[in-house]
């Protein structure tokens, strides 16, 4: 089942299992892998990451392995897109985090937690 949060400054999805054909778009993607690590590939270049930043612009491809995942798309003018310039692995400790946060909101719904996920976020990219 999809889920989709429309926010100030970004959209979140929470998908099942995902394998889209490659494509580039203008928004800058944070990409966390609910389960085991995702096969990524980001302009020709492979990963295998449980989290991934990529750049507005990039051409990618993600194989989730059969994991559900929360993709941040955040619009290309948007600071937060700004600070993700080029791939950038999130290390699976911060995805862990970054997954018990988004279980807490997704219980609460309240605008609090979701907070709590920007700012954790944020101090990712810094």
């Amino acid at each position: 089942m999809t889920k989709i949060f429309e926010l100030q400054n970004h959209i979140l999805i929470y998908t099942g299992y995902m394998d889209p054909a490659e494509h580039r778009h203008m928004a800058a993607h944070i990409i966390i892998s609910m389960g085991n690590h995702m096969q990524v590939r980001v302009d020709n270049k492979e990963y295998l990451y449980k989290g991934i930043c990529i750049p507005a612009g990039d051409s990618h491809k993600i194989d989730t392995c059969g994991n559900p995942v929360l993709v941040f798309l955040y619009d290309s003018t948007t600071n937060v897109a700004k600070h993700i310039q080029k791939v950038q692995e999130i290390d699976d400790e911060k995805c862990i985090n970054i997954i018990s946060l988004y279980e807490t909101f997704e219980k609460s719904s309240s605008k609090a937690d979701y907070s709590k996920i920007e700012k954790y976020i944020l101090g990712v990219l810094k």
